[in-house]
């Protein structure tokens, strides 16, 4: 299904729905939208261009949406457009196309926010918000899915978005999304299984389009608990490019990010599992990541190119991390996902200035002779003064591209 029917689908659904159906509230009269109102716009949508659905790649933005009003249904059945707020989860539970915007999702439980886990779902997921007040779940979840576009939403705590066991052809886009401090249930998941990930696609080896791109992910030292930030785990086919990840650490400075682990293994930017094949990983900014900045760990015919890495392996206080498994580096390229082909992987073309855990540099690394070739090593001190002028760096380069983060 393209951009344009998947749209006209959704609108369409919405339009018959609205021309058959009358709409009761207690206390009010049925009415039928007037076309000023917004569902009444809804309908214009078709005739007019605008787009539900941007295309890839691009940056098709609407006016500021208002704060969200109305209430989003518990569980959602058929096709359509839902806007409004949601005090608890939100589950789909259709293979029609659905488009959720302008929402806030307020849920403080250990489940999923928005819960799209249904055969062949179809979600547009955009200008939302997930408030922090405790959720140690994941924000967004889909398994077995058809379509999940996630754009300029805002995520702050939460496990941040999985999307698993995308079915072949699928169509996977995160895209202009701010995340900040990832957290998860240690007590349900201590076991090293579902650790947190600010974004994360599974199991996903056979897509149509999977573009991870212009997402802001932050965490802060105390206040989050992260394993990677972005992470590709048995998913090929791939484009992860412009995003900016800043803060992946261990819960102490010489503790481990899970109970039973005593070293941290989180960090920036990587291709995981003997199954993540073909991923283009480039044009990213990853700063103060802790174990890694952007790593192949897995898979084969990878590239990763014109990166940034930035990491001083210390707190903003300037007090060094100690229990990092790797002991702190830049880039690297190894098979530690026992590979049943670990071949034709790359990284080069990217700049790079990473302080280990021992107090020295640990730019770069790989076992592969030729893997890693191409790359600018920055100048000392690697300082948290450097790490702050990466994201001014980052600022700048969004602004320039005239893209706009988050709602």
């Amino acid at each position: 299904m393209t951009d344009k029917e998947f749209r006209d689908a959704a609108v369409a659904k919405f339009a018959s729905e609205l021309a058959h159906l009358r709409l009761t509230t207690r206390g009010l009269k049925s009415f039928t939208p007037p076309a000023s109102s917004e569902w009444g716009k809804a309908l214009k949508d078709r005739d007019d261009g605008l787009a539900l659905l941007a295309q890839i790649g691009a940056v098709v933005e609407p006016p500021p949406p208002p704060p969200p009003t109305g209430t989003l249904p518990a569980t959602i059945t058929a096709g359509g457009i839902y806007r409004g707020i949601r005090e608890g989860q939100v589950l789909i539970r259709t293979d029609q196309p659905v488009v959720i915007e302008d929402f806030e999702v307020r849920y403080g439980g250990t489940g999923y926010a928005i819960d799209a886990q249904y055969p062949g779902a179809k979600a547009l997921i955009r200008r939302g918000r997930f408030p922090n007040i405790g959720g140690t779940g994941q924000a967004i979840w889909s398994y077995g899915y058809d379509r999940i576009e996630i754009e300029n939403c805002e995520i702050n705590g939460f496990w941040g978005i999985r999307l698993d066991n995308g079915r072949s052809g699928s169509i996977t886009k995160i895209l202009r999304n701010k995340l900040r401090n990832q957290v998860f249930d240690e007590g349900t998941n201590g076991n090293g299984k579902w650790l947190s990930h600010p974004i994360q696609t599974a199991n996903t080896s056979s897509p149509g389009v999977l573009e991870i791109a212009w997402n802001e992910c932050i965490g802060e030292f105390g206040k989050s608990n992260t394993e990677d930030m972005i992470s590709l785990y048995n998913s090929s086919y791939a484009k992860v490019h412009d995003n900016y990840c800043q803060g992946a650490y261990p819960k102490t400075l010489s503790g481990s990010s899970w109970s039973g682990n005593t070293k941290y293994s989180g960090g920036g930017i990587i291709a995981d599992g003997p199954q993540a094949n073909f991923n283009e990983l480039y044009d990213n900014i990853v700063v103060d990541t802790m174990n890694y900045c952007v790593a192949i760990a897995g898979g084969h015919d990878n590239k990763a190119y014109r990166n940034r890495a930035v990491c001083d392996s210390r707190n903003d206080q300037g007090q060094p991390f100690t229990a990092i498994s790797s002991g702190g580096i830049g880039f690297y390229i190894a098979d530690y996902s026992n590979s049943p082909s670990f071949v034709n992987n790359k990284l080069y073309d990217s700049v790079v200035g990473v302080i280990g855990t021992s107090g020295n540099r640990n730019d770069y690394w790989s076992p592969i002779a030729g893997a890693i070739s191409g790359i600018t090593t920055l100048p000392n001190p690697i300082d948290h003064q450097k790490e702050l002028a990466e994201f001014q760096g980052w600022q700048q380069k969004v602004a320039a591209a005239g893209v706009k983060i988050g709602i």
